[in-house]
């Protein structure tokens, strides 16, 4: 029987996480600052995640292989500490982060809600007249026809259950990282960031990707510009660093004398993006990292320990985007045209 526990953080992201000669991640839990130590195969996992019918077929030999490929180009790129060259591996490189960016439960949650909300929706518009429903349902045959009455009260009622069929959300997802979320992240220029400080770390999450809409200013400008900034920590050492204009080196060294918690580019602020997206966990070597406070500082993991970290990341979250709602759907706009 082909097995049921489907990762959709794969294992040799995660291991990239790890403290040096140990197996075991540090899972933070953001709600309540508590956490424990577990293996790399017991997180970022869901029960027939990757199912595509109802013979328990799915997709996971793909990703397997997919995989493979894509643990040679992280493992070139740490022990290279530069980005591909050929252009397939950075293909394959920026199809890792959309799937990264989609392929999570927090998206698929937010797509089925959506997709259950509109077939209500719709169902009440239907028989909100008999006039709608019965030019509706013109087509079907008379004799198996549901009376109007009957119908409307069986919406009104919500007596029914709406289910999606396995692989429906993945076929979903695999469209919308072919035909859009590729051609957009092969238009951003990327960069890598290196820790150059042994005592600081990036951690990851359960949703490591984080898009931000933002305003830029070009050397020697005074002009702001509508921009767009997407970040993925690849390991405790390096982040993968996108945007629009830039303006960051392919190879950017992050020292940590050079910068504050307040630094766009500092590793406790780049940490503190990735944990707004997380929904439940971060995942690190041990406690020894910081992240991005709101006024501007930062602040030692075991100072979070048993903090409602989610409160304390909004903050900053909060402290550090647009305070005026122009600017900010202003910014928003930019990057949807």
């Amino acid at each position: 029987m082909a097995p049921k526990r489907h990762h959709y953080l794969p294992q040799f992201y995660l291991r990239g996480f790890l403290k040096h000669n140990r197996n075991q991640l540090t899972v933070i839990k953001i709600d309540d600052g508590n956490f424990f130590q577990t293996d790399t195969k017991n997180v970022g996992i869901e029960t027939d995640w990757n199912r595509v019918c109802d013979d328990r077929s799915s997709a996971e030999e793909y990703f397997a292989e997919i995989d493979g490929k894509t643990s040679r180009i992280l493992k070139d790129i740490f022990e290279g500490k530069i980005l591909p060259t050929e252009e397939d591996d950075r293909i394959l490189l920026l199809y890792f982060v959309a799937r990264l960016s989609v392929h999570n439960p927090i998206i698929r949650n937010v797509l089925q809600k959506f997709q259950t909300d509109t077939s209500n929706h719709l169902g009440r518009w239907w028989t909100s007249s008999p006039g709608i429903y019965y030019e509706k349902v013109k087509s079907q045959d008379a004799d198996k026809l549901i009376p109007y009455e009957h119908m409307k009260r069986f919406i009104e009622e919500e007596a029914y259950e709406i289910n999606f069929d396995h692989g429906y959300f993945l076929k979903h997802e695999t469209e919308f990282i072919q035909e859009t979320l590729i051609p957009m992240l092969y238009n951003l220029n990327w960069s890598l960031l290196i820790v150059k400080d042994p005592t600081e770390s990036f951690v990851c999450s359960d949703r490591p990707v984080f898009m931000n809409p933002m305003f830029s200013q070009l050397p020697g400008e005074t002009e702001f510009i509508p921009d767009f900034s997407l970040t993925l920590p690849l390991s405790k050492q390096m982040c993968l660093y996108g945007d629009r204009l830039g303006i960051v080196p392919e190879i950017y060294n992050i020292y940590k004398e050079d910068g504050s918690g307040a630094s766009t580019l500092s590793v406790p602020f780049l940490n503190s993006r990735t944990i707004y997206g997380a929904q439940r966990h971060v995942y690190a070597g041990d406690l020894n990292w910081e992240i991005g406070t709101a006024t501007g500082g930062k602040r030692d993991a075991n100072s979070l320990i048993g903090k409602r970290i989610r409160d304390v990341i909004d903050a900053w979250y909060n402290a550090y985007h647009f305070d005026d709602d122009s600017l900010k759907n202003m910014a928003l706009d930019s990057v949807r045209s």
